[in-house]
């Protein structure tokens, strides 16, 4: 007999396992593999069917990256200021 679920999540998990090359169902490839106990296939072997994901660090601030905002008006390349654009109400 073939195991059919019956529950969606478990069918996502399926179709995922399927299809596990698309980087949009890793984390579904990844939970039904630890599910099954087949931590074997993650990793970077030949037979290996995802890699582990990095840790993913906390985003820096924005000063931190090195942009900076300008403020509005004044453009930093050339010192002038720049165009405001009036808006021209359209009557019908």
């Amino acid at each position: 007999p073939v195991y059919v679920p019956r529950d969606p999540h478990e069918k996502a998990m399926q179709r995922a396992l399927i299809q596990y090359r698309d980087p949009a169902n890793y984390e579904l490839v990844k939970e039904a593999l630890l599910r099954e106990g087949r931590q074997d296939l993650i990793g970077f072997g030949e037979k290996c069917l995802i890699p582990p994901r990095k840790i993913e660090k906390a985003a820096k601030p924005m000063a931190a990256r090195g942009r900076t905002r300008v403020p509005p008006g004044n453009n930093e390349k050339t010192g002038k200021e720049t165009r405001k654009w009036k808006h021209s109400k359209k009557k019908y």
